[in-house]
């Protein structure tokens, strides 16, 4: 039984990850774009920038993770 439950906590580890590796590198990159985008006054280009940016980190990280789990 123990094996068992050990083995659920490495996949909720692993969804956990990719939910984070995702999501949180546009989000992250949006807010920092708005930061900027009334720090300049350069509304909306900031934040489609640094959205952009965050968007291509999460997929990068995403694919770095696959590669990581197929090496195992």
């Amino acid at each position: 039984m123990i094996g068992n439950s050990e083995g659920l906590v490495k996949q909720l580890a692993l969804y956990l990850t990719v939910i984070f590796e995702v999501a949180l590198p546009p989000v992250v990159g949006f807010i920092i774009g708005m930061y900027l985008d009334e720090y300049l006054g350069t509304s909306p280009i900031m934040s489609r920038i640094f959205l952009s940016v965050g968007m291509g980190t999460g997929v990068r990280r995403l694919l770095m993770l696959k590669r990581r789990l197929e090496k195992r």
